[in-house]
């Protein structure tokens, strides 16, 4: 049957639309010379679930009970997308929506009539309409208003990030009922998102100084979306200290590439320093600045779980999961989110089917600049029911693609096959666990590996089951990052992005093209001597970092002077083993609600500061010598919902690695 005869599709407005803008588009199908039956379906697809939800018509009664245009809206539920039908029949439509991705179509991709399917595999929002009461006929017309006004005053947000050219609207139509989708004339129509006006800044300086240091500041102005505008920002752009504690040179930033940096500010004096940073659009303030004459190393930011076109590559859409080129993704990271290092992790990237691979890892030796900006090899292993895991280098070499391992007779899992991979390679590779409560299986498990783990992302949070106002998902049993320390394993903690749309740094909520992924992208925080590949790889692997879910929020913790990350051992007759001196000092970016101190995965202490800064000390103090191995971390949480969550501190006897009992997850 040919595609005239099943119908046309019509789209209007067909683009441009501003990225993160709200609008109205209306979708028209008439009815080709197959006609369309009753029990028979129409479906259309928007490009990703970045676009706004469509909320449809929502029966008062069951549905058993009304048919056709007996159906009532339920007068207390949101409506966004409505139709209308131009048929002179009885004919009527059921519309339901939903999210839904199509990877076993790939099995028919190949039939004829199913050509669709290669176009339809990433998950989207579906609009559905099923036909009742009677059949349409030829030159019959369903029309579908995706944003309706009259019902919402704002319409349907646009995905929030731009794209030249983004994956289509698909119209489809069963005209028999019999499951035989087809797609009809005027399908698929990609449409192209643009930037919006420069609206918003993104600032950014040293985290921690020691009176006398001088520093550089930079700053960016984005679009709302916290992405390139349309038009780059030429207006001016001034910095002002909040007190006396910075001082700032009275010049002129200067221009590097999407930012502008302004040199010789200076550390004046003990305290914390905020720079104000004001344009022609908007006016912000940078992070805190602590200033302390005990400053040891410096505090990095950046984003070990970013992700560019070539991640999870399909070769049926000749594109990945994600957006941009790595180029691309290097060039915001460091000019706009103005981060400090970054991994570019496409998952499954070295497989002889992604044609990325190379192109990724040149971009880790192009974009590395000691001092300036930190690239890191990387890639994602996705392990099934073991989880996944990102793979980072020491090391920069190009290599070639290669077969990804399996599971084989001397690797049981595909997990054991990923441990083994790294502990033969030529190269020094650490694992990084993220597990979002999807499926992971923690036996699987290499403590000289499985450096760090990802406590937090844009899937939301992993720390526990319990207590986790982070995590809108499901919360199976034995997969958070408490249980995991509960099993005596010793990893560090940092946050990311995991973000599928090649903006590392850029921490909006629902900011993504999956609408699982509807949480604010995290960043994983390093203490290091200088920022180089080597040293900030070296302070991963020993656990001295921590992660947040964005902000750039200060964070100090030790125990009995150790920093976070160690493992204390001491021998019994040691007054340390039974007294435990633990010092945290937190820099807010917000007004901080709480600072939570937990031991065993059970809180031990906590303190309100009422302030956007807090520094204090807690003893806690064993009346018996202990027979297992304590741990203990710091979270933090901000009123504007924003935390913090520090590598544990272990401690215990010489020789005892058996962990003590949780008492949570």
């Amino acid at each position: 049957m040919t595609e005239s005869k099943l119908g046309t599709f019509e789209m209007w407005p067909p683009g441009s639309f501003e990225a993160g803008a709200y609008t109205t588009v209306v979708f028209t199908y008439t009815v080709g010379e197959a006609g369309l039956k009753a029990g028979g379906r129409l479906r259309i697809g928007t490009p990703n679930m970045g676009w706004g939800e469509p909320l449809v018509l929502c029966p008062n009664p069951i549905e058993e009970v009304v048919k056709g245009s007996d159906r009532r809206h339920n007068p207390w539920k949101p409506l966004n997308t409505t139709f209308q039908l131009k048929t002179r029949t009885n004919a009527w439509i059921e519309i339901w929506a939903e999210e839904r991705g199509a990877y076993p179509l790939k099995s028919v991709a190949d039939k004829a009539g199913w050509e669709w399917a290669k176009r339809a595999i990433h998950w989207r929002w579906w609009i559905n309409s099923d036909v009742e009461l009677g059949d349409f006929q030829p030159g019959d017309r369903i029309v579908i208003t995706y944003g309706d006004t009259n019902e919402h005053p704002s319409g349907i947000r646009v995905q929030p990030y731009p794209e030249e050219e983004t994956r289509p609207f698909i119209c489809l139509v069963d005209v028999e009922g019999n499951g035989e989708l087809r797609e009809v004339s005027g399908s698929p129509i990609p449409v192209e998102v643009v930037g919006g006006p420069p609206e918003r800044i993104m600032a950014a300086a040293p985290s921690i100084l020691r009176p006398g240091e001088s520093f550089e500041i930079r700053a960016s102005v984005m679009d709302r979306n916290l992405t390139h505008p349309s038009e780059r920002y030429d207006g001016p752009m001034r910095f002002c200290a909040q007190d006396k504690t910075l001082e700032v040179p009275k010049k002129s930033p200067v221009q590097e590439g999407d930012s502008r940096a302004l040199d010789g500010v200076v550390a004046a004096k003990p305290g914390i320093g905020i720079i104000r940073v004001m344009t022609g659009v908007d006016e912000t303030d940078t992070n805190p600045v602590l200033v302390v004459p005990d400053k040891v190393e410096n505090l990095y930011w950046g984003d070990i779980h970013a992700q560019c076109v070539y991640h999870q590559w399909k070769p049926l859409e000749k594109r990945g999961d994600s957006t941009r080129t790595p180029a691309e993704l290097h060039q915001y990271a460091k000019e706009c989110s103005l981060l400090d290092f970054v991994a570019n992790s496409n998952s499954g990237c070295p497989n002889p089917r992604n044609p990325g691979w190379e192109e990724t890892q040149q971009a880790v030796v192009d974009f590395y600049e000691p001092g300036r900006y930190v690239t890191l090899k990387s890639w994602e292993w996705g392990l099934g029911v073991q989880g996944d895991r990102c793979l980072i280098y020491r090391e920069a070499e190009v290599e070639p693609n290669f077969p990804i391992p399996g599971r084989s007779d001397g690797d049981p899992t595909n997990a054991h096959a990923c441990l083994r991979f790294c502990r033969e390679s030529q190269y020094n590779i650490m694992a990084i666990n993220h597990s979002f409560m999807k499926y992971l299986d923690w036996s699987v498990f290499d403590g000289d590996i499985d450096r760090v783990i990802e406590i937090y992302s844009c899937w939301g949070s992993y720390e526990s089951r319990d207590d986790n106002p982070l995590n809108s998902k499901r919360r199976p049993l034995n997969q958070s990052a408490m249980y995991c320390f509960s099993l005596g394993y010793t990893p560090g903690v940092i946050a990311a992005g995991d973000s599928h749309v090649g903006y590392p740094g850029r921490s909006l909520m629902f900011s993504d093209p999956n609408w699982c992924q509807n949480w604010k992208a995290g960043l994983a925080a390093v203490y290091a001597p200088e920022l180089t590949r080597e040293a900030i790889w070296d302070a991963l692997y020993d656990r001295y970092c921590y992660g947040t879910t964005g902000a750039r929020i200060v964070l100090r913790f030790h125990l009995n002077e150790a920093r976070m990350g160690s493992i204390l051992e001491y021998q019994p007759g040691d007054d340390r083993l039974c007294r435990r001196n633990i010092k945290i000092t937190v820099c807010g970016m917000d007004y901080i609600r709480r600072v939570d101190v937990m031991k065993n995965n059970k809180l031990f202490h906590s303190v309100c500061p009422r302030s956007d800064r807090a520094e204090f000390t807690v003893t806690d103090e064993l009346d018996h010598v202990p027979t297992t191995r304590d741990w203990y971390y710091v979270r933090v949480f901000q009123a504007d919902n924003n935390a913090a969550w520090s590598s544990p501190i272990w401690v215990g006897a010489a020789g005892v690695d058996a962990p003590s009992e949780s008492l949570g997850e």
